[in-house]
Parts: C-alpha cells; structure tokens; sequence
C-alpha cells in the first residue's frame, strides 16, 4: 500500500506540473480505490495545502488576485462548512458516487473545450454564488474544480492570472477542509490521527518529485496531447467511481 501511495503522488504531482491543477482529483480518485474518502482526502491535505500555497503565492499578482476573488473566497468557505458539516460531508454514502459524477464532468468539459464567455457586469453578482455552489461541492467530494474552474475560464484571464486564480481556490479549499476532517464525525477525525498526519507529510516528498517531473514534461512533450490524455483519464476514473458508488448504494 505504501508503494500505491508513493507512485499514486508521483503521478499526481506530474499532473499538477504539467497543467497546473489536478493534483487532489487524480490523487483522491485513485486513492479512494483503496481507502475510504475521508481517508484519502486527510492523506492529500498536507501536499495540497503546500503545493497550493506555492502556486498561488509564486505569481506576480497574488495581493490583486485575492482582492479580487476575496468574495468569492468567502463564499467557497462558508460553502465548504455547509457541505462538509450540513450535508453528511466524507462520512455521506453519496460521497463516492459525488465524486466520480464531478470527475467525470470535470472530464467531459475538459474534452470538449467548452468555451465561455461572461459578459461584462456579471463577475461581482456571480462570484459569490459560484464560490458557494463550489465550496458545497468541496465540503461533500474535496474537489474544489466546479463551477470555479468554468468562472475562472470564461473571465478571460491569462495564463498567469489563471495559475494564480486556480492556486487561490485550491488553496482556501484545503485550508476550509482541515476542520471537516478534525471533526469527531469525519470517520473518526482523520486529520488528528498521527499515522495519517505522518503520511500526509510523508507525501510531500513524492508529490513534489512529480511536480517537477511535470514540470521537465511540460518543456518536452505537446501539453494538449496530455491535457486530452488527462481529461480522458478523469472521464473514464469519474465513470468507474460514480458506478461503484451506486453499487453500493443500492446494494
């Protein structure tokens, strides 16, 4: 299981490097394969927490981006507590079938190249909502990516801005997990058990191989070869989960 997990953050962090998100998606998807949820996001919060912090802050921009998603930052955290403490959070037995229906259109989107434009006006009115429609999703699955991913696209930004955007989002929503998973009802608190602690933080070590693995892949290899490949991985990875979560639920 060990090795699982060290490869398992390898190719995560080679992801991250690569397309500058996908770390806890890739990660908790194939984790989840043989953890329970809870389990396997309390096994990623440290690395993500980390490489989250690094990608937002690196940016030219980080003060003008966090005023500028400062609402909708908040949104994210209020709705992280509503569907981590108000919803079931990990411990729901939708969270499985959460999950793989969220990768899988997370997916999807990513193959069609789904285009986006917000008109002018409607970014202030909206980011709220969409923080708090992401937030929920993030308290249920901790997968922060819908809708902010698609608000964030279809903003217009550039490469850096949309880097530095996504690293915010990824970073409060881990930061907004930590009490979910310290709480008594997470599956017994996840986050305060000391042999999961001490994995997390081993995982920094191959996460941060991967990512600069994925960095050197980048330089080498077509990125939207790989984006393809990625978003396919995640389509089929979504179905499979959604699938067996349903099993079980009427099981």
């Amino acid at each position: 299981m060990i090795l699982i997990g060290f490869l398992v953050m390898v190719l995560a962090g080679a992801v991250k490097g690569m397309v500058g998100m996908g770390m806890p998606t890739v990660a908790i998807g194939l984790l989840t394969l043989i953890l329970p949820p809870a389990q396997a996001v309390a096994l990623l919060i440290i690395p993500a927490a980390f490489t989250n912090v690094w990608q937002y802050a690196t940016g030219p921009g980080a003060r003008s981006t966090a005023r500028r998603f400062a609402v909708m930052m908040a949104g994210l955290t209020v709705g992280t507590f509503i569907g981590g403490f108000g919803i079931g959070g990990l411990d729901s037995p939708y969270t499985l079938p959460a999950m793989g229906t969220v990768m899988c259109c997370y997916g999807l989107l990513g193959l069609a190249s789904v285009h986006v434009h917000l008109p002018e006006g409607w970014e202030g009115p909206l980011a709220p909502v969409i923080g708090l429609a992401t937030g929920v999703i993030n308290g249920m699955t901790s997968m922060a990516m819908l809708p902010a991913v698609v608000f964030f696209k279809a903003l217009g930004l550039g490469r850096d801005d949309m880097v530095q955007a996504l690293g915010l989002n990824f970073m409060v929503a881990s930061f907004a997990m930590m009490p979910i998973l310290m709480w008594p009802g997470s599956s017994g608190a996840p986050l305060l058990d000391p042999w999961i602690i001490g994995a997390s933080i081993a995982a920094l070590l191959p996460a941060g191989l991967g990512l600069n693995l994925g960095r050197r892949l980048r330089i080498m290899a077509s990125p939207e070869l790989f984006s393809r490949i990625f978003f396919g991985f995640l389509t089929l990875l979504g179905i499979y989960m959604a699938t067996r979560g349903i099993l079980k639920l009427t099981a």
